[in-house]
């Protein structure tokens, strides 16, 4: 029983430390926003920032509308399929705000970020880690936190933000077009139908969604990064990295959504 006891302490005590980790990780990158920094610094800063927002953002959108629409789609033809003599504009309406738009859409998004940027930038810190670069980077003065984790957190964050409110509009507008293959129902009475229903609590749970998602997951990815030990071990990183970051991005959407519907948005 005490073995047992002890084993569930030492669990608790490395979930502790491991998060405690990412936090302090995410927090004292933010710190360096304030500190004083030359012009030249700023616009690396500024490059390597652009750069993951490229990245992430412009070159994932693809994936992410790709996903989404084939997602949506499948809703309305399982919906009219079942449901073809009781769906209204309202039911439909309704059942593509709260679960397309809010539930469905920034969770595709953190999947495949996760399964793009994530590892890429586990794999790229694991490397540094492993060769030594940031002893290098030190002994020149040059600070990792500013140069590299800020960027990713901030681009990640960008990222975050235009792929779910751009991803979450265009899958209302397409995902509900596809409809007239299954239904009668008029299209544009639908579109004024749900665009009417979006409020701005429904975007602000999505923009929380993508900001929350966009300072953490960068942190368990370079988090990972750092603990890796030999060249051998950066796919195992990459592994723990993806694993831990949909952990972290299902319960924190879960998180947040029960935040929205408690405070009634």
């Amino acid at each position: 029983m005490m073995e047992f006891l002890g084993s569930i302490g030492r669990r608790v005590l490395q979930t502790l430390d491991y998060y405690g980790g990412v936090i302090s990780l995410t927090y004292y990158s933010l710190l360096e926003i304030f500190k004083g920094h030359t012009k030249n610094q700023w616009k690396l800063f500024y490059i390597n920032t652009t750069k993951q927002v490229f990245f992430t953002a412009y070159q994932g959108i693809k994936n992410v509308l790709f996903v989404l629409i084939l997602i949506s789609t499948m809703a309305s033809f399982i919906l009219f399929a079942n449901l073809s003599g009781l769906v209204s504009k309202e039911i439909v309406a309704d059942i593509f705000i709260i679960i397309i738009f809010r539930e469905i859409s920034p969770i595709i998004v953190m999947i495949i970020i996760v399964a793009r940027s994530v590892s890429a930038i586990t794999v790229e810190i694991g490397n540094m880690t492993v060769n030594k670069e940031f002893d290098i980077f030190v002994s020149m003065g040059i600070d990792p936190l500013f140069f590299l984790v800020l960027p990713r957190i901030v681009g990640m964050v960008i990222s975050f933000i235009i792929l779910i409110i751009f991803s979450s509009f265009v899958v209302l507008f397409l995902g509900t077009t596809s409809i007239i293959l299954f239904s009668s129902i008029d299209i544009e009475e639908l579109l004024n139908a749900i665009f009417s229903k979006v409020g701005i609590g429904d975007l602000i749970l999505v923009m929380s969604e993508g900001i929350v998602a966009g300072l953490f997951l960068p942190s368990i990815a370079m988090y990972h990064g750092f603990k890796t030990l030999s060249k051998n071990l950066v796919p195992v990183s990459a592994t723990k990295s993806i694993i831990a970051s949909l952990t972290f991005a299902v319960l924190s959407s879960i998180l947040i959504t029960v935040i929205f519907y408690v405070f009634a948005f």
